[in-house]
């Protein structure tokens, strides 16, 4: 599978794909062109407008500046496992009982592991040598049984932007190189899971097109008297 490499002016956001979430969805309403706008506006989990977000790359002087995504490799989970500590700590602080404290020296092995997998594809967005956030997804090939039709799903499985990074558009154009990477496996859907703790975190996903189809619920047990 190719490289796949965007840039992003940080004054203004790239045109934005025609794409939908689900990719053999041949529809196109009317709203489509308006929605993407409105995602556009929103940037990477950010309700800044534009006008803002120019304003704020004007008074730094980094009008020139460009935001590159390009594919990870193995020699990049160093990196990745220092992006990661944040969404880790994040996840740490919310629900204590399921992730432990983030430590990004005992996690880059992991990192490692995935981007060795084939069925893992990794995105990182940098500006210049400074890594701004990363994608990690993972395409699952499901075979039709009695119960359930044949799809190809991709899967996203992390994404995070860095805290001095968010509002430029960022995330956004992850999940731009996730878009492309469903048309190239010919996947039938795009999916995630996310905490509900996470409420950031869903405006973003519900501003890139995502909408919540399922829940998981739990409890935890034994139950306290």
């Amino acid at each position: 599978m190719g490289e796949i490499v965007r840039r992003l002016d940080i004054e203004g956001l790239s045109p934005i794909d025609n794409l939908v979430i689900q990719a053999n969805n041949h529809s196109r309403d009317e709203n489509t062109n308006d929605t993407f706008e409105k995602r556009r506006a929103l940037g990477a989990g950010s309700s800044m407008s534009e006008s803002a977000r120019k304003a704020n790359v004007d008074r730094s002087g980094e009008e020139n500046r460009r935001v590159r995504i390009r594919t990870a490799t193995q020699e990049d989970a160093p990196t990745i496992a220092i992006l990661g500590a944040d969404i880790q700590e994040m996840h740490h602080r919310s629900r204590p009982d399921w992730f432990k404290p983030a430590d990004a020296q005992e996690s880059a092995a992991l990192y490692e592991e995935l981007l060795a997998n084939p069925s893992v594809s990794t995105f990182i967005a940098e500006d210049g040598a400074e890594a701004l956030g990363f994608v990690l997804v993972k395409v699952h090939h499901r075979a039709e049984t009695p119960l359930n039709c044949a799809q190809v799903v991709v899967d996203i499985d992390q994404i995070g932007v860095t805290p001095s990074a968010r509002g430029r558009g960022v995330g956004h154009e992850l999940m731009v190189s996730v878009r492309d990477l469903a048309n190239q496996v010919s996947a039938d859907r795009i999916l995630l899971t996310t905490w509900e703790f996470n409420t950031d975190a869903h405006r973003f996903f519900e501003s890139e097109g995502l909408t919540t189809e399922m829940r998981r619920m739990s409890m935890s047990w034994p139950r306290p008297e």
